[in-house]
């Protein structure tokens, strides 16, 4: 008779190797256990892995797993994975999926790894909003022993040296800003760095060697009062983190940091970066976001908001240091000193409203970019004159015609409701503002329960009350937007260019709206019509029309 102790380990075998033989249905596995269990749960599955399936970690060392990846004869099926991110808190109810935002996420493909294979994963890690990094796994571990795995044992380190002579809790009770950035991480989880110093020994200790090299110099400086040495190794610090600003942005980036910590040090990131450095504008936000937590005053959370805008000159941010301003004109005259620094003769090689921009990326706004910042300056007549100027009517693309019209209808179709032709004109100018609301919400503490396109009409709609076209030059620029649209209709229709009759009907139907809400009895209609009367024969043009409103009589 078999014992009941055996009945359930058979049975629990059973049930072990029908979970397991389920993942041979699996397109694609993540590995997120500790390192070395990943390599243990490796060894179960290899039987059932299908053909085509793609394996992948979470580790923060890929040596070893590699190494079992091969032994296994994975190659063509493995993508080493390392999200450099997370906290000093584990298990899944400390998981947040803000973590991957912005975060730097690596991929150590082996030589076998079908192209594919890396690149969907790359493209899975973007979409995360994420920064995928790819590299062979030497490589990565070399670089994760010097900038992870040998802080944490440095830390540690200092720790306990600090515990061992503070007998009666004096030196704990004292420790300021400085113990405690350094020492904070050594709260994380000792099992786990336990095993990934066990999992990437040759790098760490090679590393070490070099640091104890390093802090050995500083001691003898120390301790011989050297004070060119002291300088020299304090300056050479100083300097890489001039040549590396995005240093701080990964600093803020941290979970564990307190807010307190973070504003410190964002500021003192904002006055050390160079103010022409798009990552500075990224700092100034993730500083606006702690200094929300801390309860800074109106006029700290303006400056943060002003020098994002300085540091990356566009749309978005000029409206958060605007609508946040305690003193509009004020704020006004200091976007403007920054606007100024400018010119809209050229466009730039890259568009400023991207996000993963190289770490020394300079702020140089486009050309259209600007003409949109003036626009919002209350520039008018400048706009009008450079960026919707008498072009070639077919010519429009490159140029700032097509947004530049839609800025202009769109503010002046008073009103709230909009209609066919004026909601197009909506999609045009939140385009021109290259507008996102997850970007524009950054460094604001804000509940939105409107579409991303109502709540930038929303915002349009404010903007307008403060900033005012003379009422002698509105009849001015509608004129001439009329002109304008009459070239451009006549232009379309003699070259038969059929894709872009909608456009022209768009137009057609937002001038229309802001005549009557001008005062024009049925303006729309009327206005309508004499463009179908126009062109009778284009059956494909008046079916555009009639999309937009027009009623054919």
């Amino acid at each position: 008779m078999v014992s009941s102790e055996i009945q359930l380990g058979v049975l629990f075998v059973f049930i072990h190797l029908s979970i397991i033989s389920n993942f041979s249905q699996c397109d694609i596995i993540f590995l997120c256990a500790p390192v070395l269990t990943n390599i243990l749960y490796l060894k179960e599955l290899a039987p059932y892995i299908s053909e085509k399936c793609i394996i992948t970690d979470v580790g923060s060392v890929k040596g070893n797993i590699h190494h079992t990846i091969e032994s296994l004869g994975l190659n063509s099926h493995f993508v080493g994975g390392h999200p450099m991110t997370g906290s000093e808190k584990t298990g899944y109810a400390n998981s947040d999926s803000s973590y991957l935002k912005d975060a730097y996420y690596i991929l150590t493909p082996t030589n076998e790894t079908p192209k594919e294979y890396t690149l969907w994963l790359k493209n899975f890690i973007i979409s995360a909003g994420s920064h995928c990094e790819i590299m062979d796994y030497e490589t990565h571990d070399k670089i994760t022993a010097a900038i992870s795995h040998c802080p944490h044992l440095i830390s540690a380190s200092l720790i306990n040296t600090v515990a061992n002579e503070d007998s009666d809790g004096s030196y704990a009770r004292l420790a300021a800003g400085g113990l405690k950035d350094i020492t904070r991480i050594s709260s994380s989880s000792p099992e786990m760095w336990q095993n990934i110093c066990l999992s990437n020994p040759d790098a760490i200790t090679s590393f070490l060697d070099k640091y104890i090299g390093t802090l050995t110099d500083a001691k003898n400086a120390v301790s011989n009062r050297d004070e060119d040495k002291l300088m020299k190794i304090f300056e050479n610090a100083k300097k890489y983190v001039k040549l590396h600003p995005g240093m701080y942005k990964e600093i803020l980036n941290d979970s564990t940091i307190s807010a307190k910590n973070a504003v410190i040090i964002g500021e003192d990131g904002m006055k050390r970066i160079a103010r022409n450095l798009c990552v500075r504008s990224d700092v100034a936000l993730q500083t606006a976001e702690f200094a929300l937590v801390e309860g800074k005053d109106a006029e700290f959370m303006e400056w943060c908001y002003v020098e994002a805008f300085a540091s990356r000159t566009n749309a978005v941010n000029y409206l958060r240091a605007f609508f946040n301003s305690t003193d509009k004109e004020k704020c006004n005259k200091k976007l403007e000193l920054i606007v100024g620094q400018y010119n809209c003769r050229k466009n730039s090689a890259w568009n400023n409203g991207n996000a993963g921009l190289p770490e020394l990326a300079e702020n140089i706004p486009e050309k259209n970019m600007l003409y949109v910042i003036q626009f919002l300056d209350g520039q008018f007549m400048e706009v009008l004159r450079k960026g919707v100027g008498e072009k070639s009517s077919l010519g429009w693309t490159g140029t700032f015609m097509k947004e530049g019209l839609a800025l202009f209808l769109l503010y002046l179709h008073d009103g709230k409701e909009l209609q066919q032709g004026s909601r197009s004109m909506l999609e045009l100018t939140k385009h021109a503002f290259e507008f996102r609301l997850e970007e524009y919400k950054k460094g604001q503490n804000i509940k939105v329960e409107k579409t991303e396109n109502e709540y930038f009409y929303k915002l349009f709609l404010n903007w307008k009350d403060t900033t005012k076209i003379e009422n002698s030059d509105r009849k001015k620029i509608l004129d001439h937007i009329d002109n304008l649209m009459k070239k451009r209709v006549e232009a379309i229709m003699g070259a038969n260019r059929r894709n872009y009759y909608g456009e022209c009907a768009a137009y057609i139907a937002a001038i229309g709206e802001v005549k009557e809400k001008l005062g024009e009895k049925n303006a729309k209609q009327i206005y309508m019509s004499h463009y179908a009367d126009m062109y009778t024969r284009r059956s494909a043009f008046k079916s555009e029309l009639k999309s937009y409103g027009w009623i054919k009589r």
